[in-house]
């Protein structure tokens, strides 16, 4: 399936969840906020992309999705996955606050824009998508990406 369908069903199934009256209000500080405000200043330093810090996060067993397709699966496999991606890049970071955010059941959505600067050309992205909360931690991440570059 295409980006661009991805994208349209999660802003369906998004939808949906806010007129069925199960949508709580975003509590101040929700674990995907907390987690994008620690990823933001450890992707400027290497040091802080520990399995620890992961764990303080995510659970051991946690998946990222990008697209559809499995990014990482472990907070032992994150840690080399975001060295990774912070060698390749000048910089990298999510903007916060986030465009949107809501809360139902045990998953937090969210639309918010990732800006990355590679050899520098600085370019953004739209991210829509949700994570599964597992004892307060993060069990999966499921978003879909876009270019925004077009805007």
């Amino acid at each position: 399936m295409k980006p661009a369908n991805h994208f349209i069903r999660a802003c369906i199934l998004a939808t949906l969840l806010l007129f069925t009256g199960k949508v709580l209000a975003v509590e101040s500080t929700t674990i995907l906020t907390s987690m994008f405000t620690w990823w933001n200043h450890a992707m400027k330093n290497p040091a802080g992309l520990t399995q620890n810090n992961f764990g303080t996060y995510f659970t051991d067993d946690a998946a990222i999705y990008i697209n559809g397709h499995l990014q990482v699966k472990g907070t032992k496999n994150m840690v080399q996955h975001f060295r990774k991606i912070q060698k390749r890049m000048d910089s990298i970071h999510i903007e916060l606050p986030f465009i949107e955010e809501f809360i139902a059941g045990d998953k937090v959505f969210t639309y918010h824009r990732s800006v990355k600067s590679v050899d520098g050309v600085t370019s953004s992205s739209l991210v829509m998508g949700y994570i599964t909360k597992k004892n307060e931690k993060i069990s999966k991440v499921s978003f879909l990406r876009v270019s925004a570059n077009d805007d």
